[in-house]
């Protein structure tokens, strides 16, 4: 899938604003963070964003500190496949 960045760059500079160290080249932090939850709050509705990441803090963001700063669902595997109740057997 292809998005064009137009479509979610004003999200994105509030992120990379708010959260400079949600990416850190140096330590390599991936640079695709800010734009998965830049993407996931510019639909309408807005997407839930699915990520294995413990929830980090102000200091070391991650992508869940950061959805739940910015009121966006973000939840695991696991609880994608209970809320499509996907069964296995």
């Amino acid at each position: 899938m292809f998005v064009e960045i137009d479509n979610y760059q004003d999200e994105l500079a509030g992120i990379m604003v708010d959260f400079p160290r949600l990416v850190d080249t140096k330590k390599g932090k991936s640079g695709a963070d800010p734009m998965v939850i830049a993407l996931a709050m510019s639909r309408n509705p807005r997407l839930t964003v699915v990520t294995e990441e413990g929830f980090g803090s102000a200091m070391s963001p991650k992508i869940p500190f950061v959805c739940s700063e910015r009121d966006l669902r973000c939840i695991n595997v696991l609880q994608l496949l209970r809320d499509q109740r996907w069964k296995f057997g």
